[in-house]
């Protein structure tokens, strides 16, 4: 995911970063909560890449049973923060 695949928190590390320079030249708080999400999102995306590494050499079902929540966790999220930036029209 995160040498040869989605690039999953990189994307979200570079819109991140467009969100910070959008709030920076707009000055608009409801941009600023979506830059603070997409950094946690990037984070959840990085620990979502290392545990499928971790699958991959043990197969441990916990940790799939992990991964599923992250996902969850990161639609939310994602979810969310576009709605934000969708409200802004």
């Amino acid at each position: 995911m995160e040498n040869a695949g989605t690039g999953g928190a990189l994307f979200r590390n570079l819109y991140r970063d467009f969100i910070k320079e959008s709030y920076d030249l707009l000055g608009i708080e409801q941009i600023a909560e979506v830059h603070h999400e997409f950094a946690q999102i990037a984070l959840l995306w990085t620990s979502l890449a290392e545990l499928f590494g971790q699958i991959a050499e043990t197969a441990s079902f916990d940790d799939v049973q992990q991964a599923s929540e992250i996902f969850r966790t990161i639609a939310t999220k994602e979810k969310n923060a576009m709605e934000i930036l969708l409200s802004l029209r």
